[in-house]
C-alpha cells in the first residue's frame, strides 16, 4: 500500500510525500524490491543522486529484474 502511495505522491509531484511513503515501505519490508527502485527514482528526482544510487542498487541485489534501474 505504501509504495502505491508513493508512486500517487511521486504522479502528483509531491516528491517528498513520495519519499516518505515509499521508506515507510521498506521499513515495513527491507526486500521490497519494488519499493527500492521507486525511491530511487524520487530521490533522483530530489537530486540525491548517492542515496538514489544505493536504492537501485539495492533493488539490483534483491532482484536482478531492476538491473535496469542503474
Amino acid at each position: 500500500m505504501h509504495n502505491d502511495l508513493g508512486i500517487v505522491r511521486d504522479e502528483q509531484g509531491d516528491l517528498q510525500k513520495a519519499k516518505a511513503e515509499l521508506e515507510r515501505a521498506i521499513a515495513l519490508d527491507p526486500k521490497y524490491a519494488l519499493a527500492h527502485n521507486n525511491l530511487g527514482m524520487v530521490l533522483a528526482k530530489l537530486g540525491d543522486q548517492e542515496q538514489a544510487r544505493f536504492h537501485h542498487e539495492r533493488a539490483t541485489s534483491i532482484d536482478p529484474q531492476f538491473a535496469n534501474a542503474r
